[in-house]
């Protein structure tokens, strides 16, 4: 059976009620049975309902039932690939599998994340005059300011801070229209849900990336972008909370970018020529060297 399939399940399964476990229990009995049976078939051998299945493939990121059905044909000899790098394992086994949890980490971060929401999201960021970013723990602080500093490179207004009495008082500041995006895995961070409900307030746009499963933060968002975590995090598996993260931001600057493409890269070299030590206004007079 097809390993992106098995790792979403393990991703997500505290997550689905009883009825979608007995999906996820007939799939992995009977998962030769599968390639030909239509949704209403499998609801009837797994003894739930017909939207059942549906909502089964949308809480794994299928965008339809038919591209579950497509990723559990997949032909993969060794179908459940260990995520885990193991401190006993020697520096080419070691590289191998941090490429495999690369690739893989990506696939399913581009899975659970549908085009149309970065659509949504480029759209709101691109509108807004004020963009507000925060991130709960240190990482996510660095992972707000890398953002800021690529929005602010493009010339956008984007701020960020590491103190949330700081952000409180930006987003009171910020008008309808503008954007607040929110880095928390759980997703039930007071400060950060409280952020959402203010933002909330100003008719302003939240965007929040969070860990795909259920949580507050998602129902407070008009987008949501959902990370890759698989099971226990832990010393050796730290790559992929992270590399979900930069994948997610980086899907949404590039996709930015091309929205008005000559205008970004313009301010970009605008901003790039006045940071060098000899920056000149356009109309003054070259300096004599000494």
């Amino acid at each position: 059976m097809a390993q992106l399939y098995h790792r979403k399940l393990t991703i997500l399964y505290d997550d689905l009620t009883v009825s979608e476990q007995k999906i996820a229990q007939y799939i992995e009995n009977h998962g030769d049975k599968i390639r030909d049976m239509s949704s209403n078939a499998l609801a009837a051998a797994s003894g739930v309902s017909q939207p059942t299945v549906i909502r089964f493939s949308k809480k794994l990121g299928y965008s339809s039932y038919k591209h579950l059905i497509k990723d559990l044909c997949v032909e993969v000899p060794d179908a459940y690939i260990n995520m885990d790098i193991s401190v006993d394992d020697d520096t080419r086994s070691t590289n191998a599998q941090l490429a495999e949890q690369y690739s893989t980490i990506i696939k399913m971060t581009l899975s659970f994340n549908a085009p149309e929401a970065v659509d949504q999201a480029v759209d709101e960021i691109y509108r807004a005059r004020q963009i507000v970013i925060a991130g709960f723990s240190e990482r996510n602080y660095l992972y707000a300011g890398y953002l800021a500093y690529r929005l602010e490179n493009i010339g956008l207004n984007a701020y960020t801070h590491s103190h949330s009495s700081m952000i409180y008082a930006k987003i009171s500041n910020c008008e309808p229209g503008d954007v607040v995006i929110l880095l928390s895995e759980s997703g039930e961070t007071r400060d950060i849900l409280n952020f959402a409900k203010l933002a909330k307030t100003k008719d302003m746009h939240v965007i929040s990336v969070t860990r795909a499963g259920s949580n507050t933060l998602q129902t407070l968002s008009d987008v949501n972008f959902r990370l890759v975590e698989y099971g226990i995090r832990t010393f050796m598996r730290s790559c992929m909370v992270r590399l979900s993260m930069l994948c997610v931001i980086d899907m949404i600057f590039l996709n930015l970018t091309k929205l008005d493409y000559d205008k970004f890269w313009k301010q970009s070299k605008q901003l790039n020529r006045m940071t060098k030590l000899a920056f000149e206004l356009p109309n003054e007079p070259e300096r004599k060297k000494e």
